[in-house]
């Protein structure tokens, strides 16, 4: 897991010699390293593997916005999961303005 886009900080990583084990799988250890390093970090950015609702509340359990390229598949429903709905209201209550910080977390906008 990388903050800080422009500077290419790694703020946490987590690797398995198991080649069955997802991304998703490892994302808790990385997030953690994460949050010890940067408490009050305000967003994470990931592609859609961690566009999924159990990966979406932990990061807005730990008062951070997810921003993960939803799959073209997904729906509203949170099925408990507040950070989904976050996640999908956010975007599409106001596209432009998600799109805008998300380029501001990737370091390519002025936020």
């Amino acid at each position: 897991m990388g903050i800080e886009v422009p500077h290419k900080l790694i703020s946490g990583i987590s690797i398995s010699p198991d080649h069955s084990v997802g991304e998703t799988t490892m994302f808790p250890e990385a997030f953690n390293q994460t949050l010890c390093c940067h408490p009050n970090i305000d967003g994470v950015l990931g592609d859609s593997i961690y566009g999924c609702r159990w990966i979406t509340n932990l990061v807005s359990e730990n008062h951070a916005t997810p921003y993960f390229i939803p799959r073209r598949n997904v729906t509203f429903k949170s099925i408990g999961a507040l950070g989904w709905y976050n996640l999908q209201y956010l975007l599409r209550k106001n596209p432009q303005e998600w799109i805008e910080k998300l380029l501001y977390v990737l370091g390519l906008g002025n936020g």
